[in-house]
């Protein structure tokens, strides 16, 4: 229940901003596609996550027999495959089942064999990833080749992938609640990949388009306002749901 009131009202925002800022009409069978996102696939990572939820019990029993060593091995085959022979071949782009299960398996690794990295080392590994990845879109913007501008930020490129494990290391160095603040914002940033499905980001970021670094600023700028403006939205969702389940106790599940 909370799931589908959730995505009507992400709907409902969507719509709000392509009839003002597009203006362009939304069919009864969008609506229907958002509100039952899991089942129709209108997000592809929301399909795969429920997947993995599905099938996480049967992945921690198998992660929990093997030992560390297969395990690591395991992950770097899934790595070595998944990001370079799939990527470099332009086979995947990383937006599917096998990139979010490789997320998952990487996060059991370090959950079972509890794997810290200092916090500023993860931090500097993070920027310089993706420093890393602005300089190359830069070298290859400035040359027209907007194709491998486009290639550089699939999930399965390496540099993201290590920029990914970057965020998840700087996050498990700090004890549980010791960062409310942070914690409390991570929360909210669902609603930025539900605005990625039409070209928000493309346009803001065209706004600017005489300056690439403008842009990457006002695309970070967006995510955090869009982060902000989901924290009204689970608080209503929440107070609806606790008070439909009260009223009519079969909607708990």
């Amino acid at each position: 229940m909370y799931f589908v009131l959730y995505g009507f009202i992400a709907y409902v925002l969507l719509f709000v901003i392509k009839t003002t800022i597009w203006q362009k009409p939304i069919s009864m069978l969008g609506f229907v596609r958002n509100i039952l996102p899991i089942s129709t696939f209108v997000w592809w990572f929301f399909t795969y996550y429920f997947m993995i939820m599905l099938l996480a019990p049967f992945i921690n029993k198998g992660c929990a027999v093997v030992s560390k060593k297969y395990f690591r091995a395991f992950i770097l085959i899934y790595f070595l495959i998944n990001s370079f022979g799939l990527y470099w071949g332009r086979i995947s782009d990383g937006s599917n089942f096998q990139t979010l299960l490789f997320l998952y398996l990487v996060g059991r690794y370090v959950s079972i064999y509890n794997v810290k990295l200092n916090k500023y080392f993860s931090v500097t590994a993070y920027f310089a990833c993706i420093a890393a990845l602005c300089f190359i879109e830069i070298y290859f913007y400035e040359r027209g080749t907007v194709e491998m501008c486009k290639l550089l930020y699939c999930y399965n490129n390496p540099l993201v992938v290590f920029a990914s494990l970057s965020v998840l290391l700087f996050v498990v160095s700090f004890k549980p609640r010791s960062n409310p603040i942070f914690i409390h914002l991570g929360k909210h940033s669902f609603l930025i990949y539900l605005l990625t499905t039409m070209p928000f980001f493309s346009w803001w970021a065209g706004l600017y388009s005489d300056s690439i670094w403008i842009c990457i600023l006002s695309i970070l700028a967006t995510c955090f306002l869009i982060t902000i403006i989901d924290i009204p939205i689970v608080f209503f969702v929440n107070t609806c749901v606790r008070k439909l389940s009260a009223t009519f106790p079969l909607l708990k599940d």
